[in-house]
Order: structure tokens, then sequence, then C-alpha cells
């Protein structure tokens, strides 16, 4: 083994598997950094150059590419004397992986080009139909903790290239962003400081749809039209302008009203007073129908107000649970974010740290059931 890394040095990559490649590159102790890994194959070969890059996610391919342009329009060259230092940081981390035998470097006598290279786009293939588009915020906390723990478990076998495919699952912005941040050259800390960042967005956003849904509901059991409706709700959106003449317009062509946490402030305003126009039009008979629609996942906070509308009459009542249930909505919201910023944090360390057991334990933290490792896992070794 020391042997091979003394003759052939950097050029020993080319003797070397994915799953080995990838487990030097994303070693959590000691971490490469973009700039690092940039300077160190800007003097190698096209072909080594390729090998690494290849190897990397694409936030950090991105990065390490721009970095490498940057050098070669740059009168100034890299500082030869910080390359040959990290060059031996690279291959001393080798060195370190083989002797705790979580890689193979073959003997000089045994060498041969490795012929085994995965196609990114073939590994992508692979995996892209066990992993369906996902709402952070649309799934329950066991489908969140199933699915990221699965991806999880893909990271340690193949790598951080996995999460490229990934990335194109995410169905809302919050997890969008803090996956591709996260998928880059940075620290714990930094992870924790942009969710806080999204985070405070996100709930504000959120909190904003359940105070339109609470004041169209309240307005409802006043007794309101649905003209008076549209009109009171865009209230609480003055910085978005209104053509009252247009939205009444949209009002009318709905068919089938539904309101969901997906909408658009103005898509649920449009939904609760096109609901009024249908109750007006129909009675409280159009509620049990909109009840038992299994199609659409509802805003539980207007579900629980429309199934107390046909039972009671109790206004103060269903103002109290439509508060409760906001508030327990806000709760769930933010529970979510806290678990996927749990999840950034995993998948960040790459397939050398990232623990698919640690993360299923931290994830069932945030809930209130007992862990049960043998249904979810079936064997300590996944």
């Amino acid at each position: 083994m020391f042997e091979t890394l003394k003759k052939h040095g950097f050029n020993c990559f080319k003797y070397f598997d994915t799953w080995t490649i990838r487990t030097i590159l994303e070693n959590d102790k000691p971490r490469f950094t973009n700039i690092e890994i940039s300077q160190v194959i800007f003097y190698e070969s096209e072909e080594i150059q390729s090998i690494i890059l290849k190897n990397l996610n694409k936030v950090r391919f991105n990065k390490v590419r721009e970095l490498m342009a940057s050098y070669k329009n740059s009168e100034n060259e890299t500082d030869k004397t910080r390359v040959w230092k990290i060059k031996r940081k690279v291959l001393k981390s080798i060195q370190m992986l083989a002797m705790q035998g979580k890689i193979i470097v073959p003997d000089c006598d045994s060498l041969s080009l490795n012929q085994n290279y995965r196609n990114i786009d073939e590994e992508a293939k692979d995996i892209n139909d066990d992993f369906p588009v996902i709402n952070l915020f649309k799934s329950s906390f066991k489908e969140i903790i199933n699915y990221w723990v699965t991806v999880c478990h893909h990271v340690r076998v193949n790598g951080q290239p996995t999460l490229n495919i990934i990335l194109d699952k995410m169905a809302d912005e919050y997890c969008s962003k803090l996956l591709e941040f996260s998928m880059d050259d940075i620290k714990e800390y930094d992870i924790k400081m942009f969710s806080k960042k999204l985070q405070l967005n996100e709930v504000n956003k959120y909190r904003k749809k359940l105070d339109i849904i609470k004041r169209g509901i309240s307005l409802m059991l006043k007794g309101l039209g649905y003209d008076e409706i549209l009109f009171e709700c865009y209230k609480l959106i003055p910085e978005i302008p209104v053509d009252h003449n247009h939205e009444r317009e949209k009002i009318k062509s709905l068919t089938d009203p539904f309101v969901t946490d997906g909408m658009d402030y103005s898509e649920i305003i449009r939904n609760i007073a096109a609901f009024k126009m249908f109750i007006e039009k129909d009675g409280l008979i159009y509620i049990e129908k909109f009840i038992e629609n299994p199609n659409v996942k509802q805003n539980q906070c207007f579900i629980a107000a429309m199934d107390l509308l046909i039972t009671t009459n109790e206004y103060g009542v269903i103002k109290k649970v439509i508060e409760n249930k906001k508030q327990a909505l806000i709760r769930e919201f933010m529970t979510k974010m806290q678990m996927f910023e749990a999840v950034c944090i995993t998948l960040n360390k790459g397939k050398s740290s990232a623990n698919p057991h640690l993360l299923y334990a931290y994830l069932y933290s945030f809930l209130p059931d007992a862990l049960n490792w043998k249904n979810y896992f079936g064997s300590p070794n996944v």
C-alpha cells in the first residue's frame, strides 16, 4: 500500500473504483474543501481531473470547476507549496482509510486500470424509481422518516452524487434550498443558520395562510356572502394588488373548490369564497360532499371548522377550535422543518459518516412513538 502511494501519488486514483474514490473525497475527518480539491487537481492530468470531478455531487462539481477556471484566467499561479501540502493531506487520508479497513489500496504488483466506474446518469436511473417527488409539508412524519432514512442509506452506499437526483425531487422551496445549500462545502453551523433563516420565512408565510383561512371561516360564521369574504380577506395581504372583478370571474369558474396548504394566498381566498358561494346555492349538504373528498389533502384547520359547522351553531367553540388547530399546524410545520434540518446535516457528512441508524433514531426523537429498529431496518447492517 505505502509503496503504491509513494510511487503513483495522485495517479493512484486511476486504479480505484467509484466506491473507493467517493469514500476518500467524502471522508469527514479530514474534510476536503472545494478550494483544496480545485487546487490539488489543477496541475493533474485531465484524466485525473475528470475522475475526481465526476465523483463530486453536482453542487460541488460546479463550484470546483468554477474555481479551476478562475485559476486559468488568473495571472497569479496557485501556490505550489500549498498544493503540495494538500496533496500530502489527501494521500495521508487514503493511507489512514486503508489502515482502518475502509478502503483497499492494491499493491504495486496487482495494479490494473479500473474499469468499474459507474456512470452518474446510470446511477440516477437505478434509484430514480425508488424516490417519488416529495413535499415535506404534505407528508406525514413517518413518510418523512422512511423517505430520508432510505436516502441516507443510498448516500452511505453510493456517496453524495446520489443527491443529484434527490434534489430534483423536492417539491417545496424550503427543502430544495436547504438540501442544495447543504450539498456544498459547508459546516454544520452554516446549515443551521441558513435553515433558521428559511424557517422564519416559511413560518411567516404559513401563518399568513392560516390567518386568511381563519378570517374566511369567521366571515362565513357571521353570514357574509362570498363577495364580502373576497373583499375582507384581501385586506390581510395589502401588498398583493387585486382586481376584484377579475377575481369574481375566477371564483365563478371554480366547480369543486377546496383549500390546501400548498395554495398561495389568492388561491386560498378564491376557494373559500367559492365554497361559500356553493353553500349559498346548495345549503350545508355541500359541506358533507366537501369533507368526504378523498382525492385532496385539505387544510385541517378548514376541515375541522366545516365539520363542526354541520353539527353545531356554537360559533364561539368553532373559533376556539380554529385557533387551537392553527397553533397545532404551525408546531407541526416547524417540527417537520427541524427534522429536515437534521437530515441535511447528516447527508452533508457524506458516505463516510452518513449513518441511517442514527438518523432514524434522531428523527424519531421528534415523535412520541417508540423506536422499532427491527420492523424498519430488518437487519442492523442496513
